[in-house]
């Protein structure tokens, strides 16, 4: 559920349990009958790749290097750095 409101509306999960909601009966009742709503931290946005969370990395090459070369250096980088079932868990 995608919900907006201006800032002094969201600003804590009391706020947010007031939000209206239709019911199953289609009655206007708040969000706080048929939701649990808490304060929490977190991305704004999660991006995900066939279903896994993702990221995006940038990155250059410098002159005279090849796409191929630094895909292979970015590889490495990440089978010494990342741990394993980060790069056995979505598609390579």
């Amino acid at each position: 559920m995608n919900v907006q409101a201006d800032e002094k509306f969201r600003i804590s999960a009391d706020k947010v349990k007031q939000f209206k909601v239709r019911n199953a009966a289609g009655d206007m009742v708040p969000l706080g009958a048929v939701a649990t709503v808490r304060d929490d931290v977190g991305p704004v946005f999660v991006l995900r790749y066939n279903m896994y969370t993702a990221t995006a990395i940038n990155g250059a090459t410098m002159p005279g290097v090849s796409t191929g070369t630094v895909i292979e250096a970015v590889d490495q980088l990440a089978k010494q750095e990342l741990p394993a079932t980060w790069l056995t868990s979505g598609a390579n």
